[in-house]
């Protein structure tokens, strides 16, 4: 197109070139802006390697009965979102979260889906096998923000006091 700023189809042309909003910006918050890295750590949510398995919803929790100890409320998509604040009532799932060895939990409802768990084969998928206690995703702090990782989603970021993400989010983390 004659005259466009953007004409022409080469590569480094129309198509690779930010808009003058991104220099004005860059030149007016010069000394204002930093990194991200710089002051938060930002990481993907739990990566469970058997949804089936660590997502439970209500009718899931009440045919087992497991302790409430090991429930924690967990976000899957941003569309469980009402508010800009992260509302555990909203949210659909549950997820299992247990860190102690079998022997610790003899007794409980806990150590029984775990066994049924390793009676589907849950253990041997890649990212259950590799962890120690392939029942456990680790000691997680829940972070203070969480936004979607795909730019597909509404871009939305969420404030959150008291629920786990999952992979498909971002957990924002304050350094």
């Amino acid at each position: 197109m004659k005259g466009s700023k953007y004409g022409g189809n080469k590569w480094g042309g129309k198509y690779l070139r930010a808009p003058d909003i991104y220099r004005t910006i860059l030149e007016k918050g010069k000394g204002k802006l930093v990194r991200l890295g710089d002051i938060a750590e930002v990481r993907f949510g739990i990566k469970t390697g058997a949804n089936e398995f660590f997502y439970l919803d209500e009718a899931k929790i009440q045919k087992w009965e497991i302790e409430k100890k090991f429930l924690k409320p967990v976000i899957k998509s941003p569309r469980e979102c009402k508010r800009i604040f992260v509302d555990p009532t909203d949210l659909k799932f549950k997820i299992f979260m247990c860190h102690y060895e079998k022997k610790e939990i003899k007794g409980t409802v806990a150590l029984k889906y775990i066994e049924w768990g390793e009676s589907q084969g849950f253990q041997k998928r890649p990212s259950c096998a590799g962890r120690t206690r392939w029942w456990d995703l680790g000691e997680r702090r829940v972070p203070p923000i969480i936004s979607p990782s795909s730019v597909s989603e509404l871009p939305r970021t969420f404030e959150n006091r008291s629920v786990f993400a999952d992979k498909r989010l971002y957990e924002w983390d304050r350094l």
